[in-house]
């Protein structure tokens, strides 16, 4: 079930979800809210915050969603995403942000984002997006209009809770020879080492790094420690501190 928030700023699309899935509410944080599946079966709260981007300048100049709002969703949730919506660019020969309403065949028209006499630069919308992102680990998603909103927050909604956090597989490269397969994200030295031993690979190599506080104590284990990691039998165990003790005395 997604929660709304039932004020001004989201209460008005709960008539456009999908009947039964989503309940009006009052929220402390985010304008939609929900609990997801996050990693070994515990349960993440994820929390949305919908701001059009006329909104988003508005705030730059007065702090408040740096200063009351984006602390408070990650106080509140495990994840946060920003929703940015609305059509908008800077203007071509002024770079000053524009929102645009329609587009036109040709050169599209747009509308100047003022504060009384201020106006407001596209790129610095584009890096306090990047500062969000970056340093305050907010996600962040752009659509065009309320419909699309509606429709970023029930992909979401099915991505959290239609399987368990193990289920995702879409981020493993499944071309190429087993040693070259990896996750889409860096991994570590330390699980790269693991992934290299016989019977271990990509798909154990993570169980390896989690069950062995560091690489010297993966190093220094016996056959016995290696048997304790899920999916690791007395024959790999065997194998595994063979290669290493080779490796150690050469």
């Amino acid at each position: 079930m997604i929660l709304i928030d039932k004020r001004v700023g989201s209460g008005p699309l709960f008539h456009l979800f999908p009947k039964g899935q989503a309940q009006l509410t009052t929220l402390r944080y985010g304008d939609f809210a929900f609990t997801g599946n996050g990693p070994e079966g515990m349960p993440y709260q994820i929390g949305i915050e919908r701001k059009q981007i006329r909104e988003i300048a508005s705030t730059i100049g007065d702090g408040r969603l740096m200063g009351h709002q984006i602390p408070g969703l990650v106080r509140e949730y495990q994840v946060v995403y920003l929703v940015v919506e609305g059509r908008w660019r800077g203007d071509p020969k002024t770079g000053i942000l524009q929102t645009q309403q329609y587009w036109r065949k040709g050169y599209p028209s747009g509308e100047d984002v003022c504060n009384g006499t201020a106006r407001f630069m596209a790129n610095d919308i584009r890096k306090f997006l990047t500062t969000l992102e970056s340093m305050a680990g907010v996600r962040l998603r752009y659509t065009e209009d309320q419909r699309g909103t509606i429709q970023e927050v029930l992909s979401l909604h099915s991505w959290w809770t239609g399987k368990e956090w193990e289920g995702h597989h879409a981020h493993l490269v499944i071309q190429g020879p087993p040693i070259e397969r990896m996750w889409l994200r860096k991994p570590s030295v330390f699980q790269y080492m693991a992934a290299c031993l016989p019977g271990i690979g990509w798909k154990r190599s993570g169980a390896v790094v989690a069950h062995f506080p560091t690489l010297g104590d993966m190093v220094m284990a016996g056959e016995k420690e290696w048997c304790k990691i899920e999916g690791v039998g007395k024959g790999v165990a065997k194998k595994v501190v063979e290669v290493i003790n080779w490796r150690r005395e050469g």
